[in-house]
């Protein structure tokens, strides 16, 4: 991570910016690649960009938005939220882990079929504790 992104992820941080708005602003931000590049543009006008971000973006993540267009570092957002990320389960002694696994079960036809699952999660836990007996073939666990 970059000097910058550990910087303002540690604001976040210190600020207590909710995880599920600053995952709801990284929605927003990856599922529109032109409202990136707009935000990213030099040759927007900083007003017009700020105008866009209040329009679009959580109230709880606008100032910080501004504060990187006025400065130009809006191409260091999807790192920032990572640096984000990083920090807040470090601060909650949590990792992140996918955990993928290879479900046997019968069809309505009586066929052996297997269904694969994955999760994503940023939480301690598991959702398939109820599942144990049920799991079969590749089980993998890996921080990303």
């Amino acid at each position: 991570m970059s000097r910058p992104a550990e910087c303002y992820a540690q604001a976040m941080l210190e600020l207590q910016y909710p995880m599920d708005v600053v995952e709801q602003a990284q929605a927003i931000w990856e599922c529109c690649p032109a409202l990136s590049e707009a935000l990213t543009n030099p040759t927007i006008s900083i007003p017009e960009k700020e105008a866009v971000v209040r329009k679009v973006f959580p109230e709880a993540v606008q100032n910080l938005l501004c504060v990187l267009c006025k400065n130009a570092e809006t191409a260091d957002v999807p790192e920032i939220f990572q640096a984000f990320y990083e920090k807040k389960r470090q601060s909650e002694s949590c990792v992140h882990a996918v955990v993928e696994y290879v479900t046997a079960y019968r069809s309505p036809a009586g066929r052996l079929e297997t269904v694969c699952h994955e999760s994503d999660r940023q939480t301690a836990g598991s959702p398939y504790d109820a599942e144990k007996s049920s799991i079969a073939g590749r089980f993998c666990i890996a921080d990303r």
